[in-house]
């Protein structure tokens, strides 16, 4: 099983070095105008300083009509977009204006056939700092929904290039997301040794106390689950790289086993501050299913839904993480229950723990704060990061504070010299020989 463990990530990392990336980010915006939606925001893209960024557009109808109408395409500097969305008028922006603000405007036709339109192509280049451009679609003249109320929807096709300088290959990875693919390699290539590690010190455990249930299974899930979190996001970036899009189902399967993975770990915490291991060994599931059952499910729906929703909305103009936007508040919010539930298991079971185990305890109170207060933390402190900088620091911290926080508990739970075993049961009734009293 190692050895196929380890071929598969060679495997990987070979696929990942020789993968020739795509030309270009690949994406689409379908819509259909109205008298009060005349202007649709569609995706957005950064670039480096002194980059070049080639933009190829397409339109067509989703079903054949009768007309061939033309629409606008208008291409934003980030500082010219933050005037549309923080705009002082009380209705906004007319189209008209948000037009005028555009550094660049493409008209395209839209055949009636329900074809592809002839694709036009645009450059520009980036001369200043790193920066955003937002697209959008526009139809100021409303010739598509004056005359025509039941006109089909309309599909813009975005195929946009990244140029670092002339000469140099191109890159369809939009800036703020340039560095993810060996960032989650590297990830990867360091949750493996530790998830192996793991193992090998649960049978170790397990053949010293006689114990299948510890809380080495639950570190062996939580880091299983982190693996097919990494695992998962790696392909669908090698595909990205491919064609533009990637695989979202992938995608999808990564969140949610980020979602499981965090879910377990804070299980884990939760289970040990009211006392599990220190004042009792035995889990009483059965007789307290009424409770573990019903909690456990709204925590675990709570995180699938947002995992769910951080897809939704994901090239969002305001969105440059996973959790930024009101996913981003709703996680902050029940990452604080589960703060402020932990903190109470703390509490409560205070009077309960022998005096062996106040040192650890302190120490343990601290890690599970870290660890469950270190997303809402990271959420916060991305703010004060560059727009194109937060997604690469969201990544990196989470991720840096799961593997800290997994390495100590694996150290507690496989060193005789650590103070969670000298607090724990089974510290209590071993022999010189390893095996229990």
């Amino acid at each position: 099983m190692a050895g196929l463990t380890r071929l598969l990530l060679l495997s990987l990392l070979c696929l990942a070095l020789s993968w020739t990336p795509a030309h270009s980010k690949d994406t689409y915006c379908r819509n259909r105008f109205t008298n009060n939606e005349d202007w649709i925001y569609c995706t957005k893209f950064g670039t480096s300083q002194s980059s070049r960024v080639r933009v190829k557009l397409r339109s067509k109808f989703l079903a054949r009509h009768s007309q061939s109408p033309s629409i606008s395409v208008g291409i934003y500097k980030d500082q010219d977009f933050d005037k549309i969305i923080n705009s002082p008028k009380k209705n906004g922006l007319t189209c008209k204006e948000k037009r005028d603000l555009a550094s660049e405007v493409v008209t395209l036709s839209v055949p009636a056939d329900a074809q592809w339109s002839e694709p036009v192509t645009t450059s520009f280049i980036n001369s200043h700092l790193p920066r955003i451009y937002y697209f959008a679609v526009m139809d100021c003249e409303h010739v598509t929904q004056m005359a025509y109320r039941m006109m089909p929807k309309i599909e813009v096709d975005f195929n946009i290039v990244n140029q670092p300088a002339e000469g140099d290959p191109v890159d369809h990875f939009s800036y703020e997301e340039q560095g993810t693919l060996p960032l989650h390699l590297t990830l990867l290539f360091t949750f493996t040794p530790l998830f192996g590690f793991a193992i090998y010190k649960c049978v170790q455990h397990q053949r010293t106390f006689e114990m299948n249930h510890s809380p080495f299974v639950v570190i062996i899930l939580a880091l299983f689950l982190q693996l097919g979190n990494l695992f998962w996001k790696v392909l669908h970036l090698l595909m990205y790289s491919s064609n533009g899009k990637g695989i979202p189902f992938f995608d999808i399967v990564s969140l949610i086993c980020q979602m499981l993975s965090e879910i377990t770990f804070s299980a884990l915490l939760m289970m040990i501050a009211y006392g599990w291991t220190i004042t009792f060994n035995d889990l009483d599931i059965d007789n307290n299913l009424d409770v573990y059952l019903p909690v456990g499910s709204i925590v675990i729906v709570i995180h699938l839904v947002l995992a769910a929703m951080t897809y939704v909305d994901f090239d969002a103009h305001h969105k440059y993480h996973d959790y930024a936007g009101i996913q981003g508040w709703v996680l902050i919010f029940f990452k604080a229950g589960l703060f402020a539930y932990y903190i109470y298991c703390i509490r409560a079971n205070r009077d309960k723990i022998p005096k062996r185990s106040e040192k650890f305890f302190r120490t343990f109170t601290l890690l599970g704060s870290v660890y469950m207060l270190s997303v809402p933390f990271t959420i916060f402190a991305s703010y004060f990061f560059q727009p194109y900088n937060r997604q690469f620091v969201f990544t990196l911290s989470t991720n840096v504070v799961q593997l800290i926080a997994t390495g100590l508990m694996i150290y507690q739970q496989s060193s005789t010299h650590s103070g969670y075993f000298k607090a724990s049961l089974n510290a209590q009734g071993i022999l010189p020989t390893g095996k229990l009293a």
